[in-house]
């Protein structure tokens, strides 16, 4: 196996105990290519006759530019990947990915997707979407004894959660405490650099992407905008409501969970 170095983006861990890993503990070799703006994962195990090393035959190779050739993102923002390598078929056959790609609205967690997640699994974050190999972020779970390899350091996490918050870039959202009834108030909402940042990713201000709104009362003209050198503009209006009542303004990506909201007080 060549050596590879934490380039951009790096390996983020989770330690899980040898049993529950069912048949056999496995582990990964992760390499970025940033010349081909891939990367490659190679599970690796310790044989249990040998007492040896030995690598996965069938290494996965994550290509963002094949993904969304082939499967039509529409644009929005980011991608969240999920593979989980099966070991129901032994080990020749560890190799068999299965790719989930979550669409989500503002009030679901697309990392809930219907089944437990695998012990098994190599989640990969592309924060946005025209984001270099160098700016995708890597999860992996592996036994305590048996850490990851190719990078020159990863990071051990223990929650996804935390990760996401880690990895993925979050809102702040600025709007008026109070509007008048029937009248519309601007809102602004500006992306935060995610907390992982490395010397060689693009300042926030010069992204571009999608947010998308919804509001508990009163009205959007829109329910989903631009966003232009890191901020999003949109209106919201006191439609139907009166003195006294209260509209809850939220806003969001739609590939992955993190979100924001805001009240106004109708006057």
């Amino acid at each position: 196996m060549s050596n590879s170095n934490t380039i951009g983006g790096r390996l983020f861990n989770i330690p899980s105990p040898v049993e529950s890993y069912g048949a056999f503990p496995v582990s990964y070799r992760v390499e970025r290519d940033v010349q081909a703006q891939t990367i490659t994962v190679t599970p690796w195990r310790i044989n249990p006759e040998s007492y040896e090393k030995e690598y996965g035959s069938r290494p996965f190779v994550f290509d963002p530019a094949a993904i969304k050739s082939h499967i039509d993102l529409g644009k929005h923002w980011g991608i969240h990947t999920n593979w989980a390598l099966e070991s129901r078929f032994g080990w020749e056959d560890l190799g068999h990915l299965h790719s989930v790609f979550p669409q989500t609205n503002l009030h679901k967690n697309p990392f809930l997707l219907g089944r437990p997640l695998h012990p098994r699994v190599v989640l990969f974050f592309v924060p946005f979407e025209e984001s270099s190999i160098e700016e995708v972020a890597v999860l992996v779970y592996s036994p305590q004894s048996m850490p990851p390899e190719g990078f020159s350091e990863f990071v051990e996490v223990r929650s996804r959660v935390s990760l996401y918050n880690a990895v993925l870039p979050s809102i702040e959202l600025e709007m008026g405490f109070s509007c008048a009834a029937g009248e519309s108030i601007a809102c602004v909402a500006r992306l935060i650099q995610p907390a992982y940042e490395t010397n060689d990713m693009p300042a926030i201000e010069t992204r571009s992407g999608v947010l998308y709104l919804e509001c508990e009362a009163g009205f959007l003209p829109k329910t989903k905008v631009p966003i232009v050198n890191g901020i999003a503009n949109f209106n919201w209006m006191a439609l139907g409501l009166n003195a006294g009542d209260v509209g809850l303004v939220k806003v969001g990506f739609k590939y992955f969970s993190h979100k924001t909201s805001a009240s106004v007080e109708v006057v």
